[in-house]
């Protein structure tokens, strides 16, 4: 598979590089991110419509509410609490708020983001689930030594 203006060589010499880096490590990874990105943007957005890939990927204009330049890289919960104070502040009820905030986190996030944390989520309570029905702790451990410990959180 190969992309338009994709260089796959000068990629990975310089994830080879990644690790001689110290001080601006984080910074060198957040530039390799967004050049793969740009990369593959180059290939799969000519083909796909924009709000099509704001809505997978989460749209990059609303990350400037925590202070960030591109979607994946916002904090979802700052994202979302200001427009929410802002509602907030205008008068508007505490649902309205939370619902305008709630909206804008999912809209920067996009679906992939979204699915992946309300995923998690469901598992949690899955697994919270399975424990409450094994009963006592102390039994269910007696019973099924390694089985509960595999099932308990870590």
């Amino acid at each position: 598979m190969s992309f338009k203006d994709f260089d796959a060589g000068k990629l990975t010499a310089l994830a080879n590089d990644l690790d001689t880096f110290t001080g601006n490590a984080g910074k060198v990874h957040s530039q390799l991110a967004a050049l793969l990105i740009r990369s593959l943007a180059a290939s799969i957005g000519s083909r796909t419509p924009a709000p099509i890939l704001d809505a997978l990927t989460g749209k990059d204009i609303l990350a400037a509410h925590s202070g960030r330049q591109w979607a994946w890289e916002a904090n979802l919960l700052t994202v979302g609490k200001n427009p929410g104070a802002l509602n907030r502040a205008t008068g508007a009820s505490r649902l309205s708020a939370f619902a305008s905030g709630a909206g804008t986190a999912l809209r920067t996030g996009g679906f992939w983001r979204t699915a992946g944390i309300g995923g998690s989520a469901v598992s949690t309570v899955i697994g919270a689930v399975d424990l409450v029905q094994e009963g006592n702790f102390v039994e269910a451990f007696k019973r099924d030594k390694a089985g509960y410990v595999a099932k308990a959180p870590a």
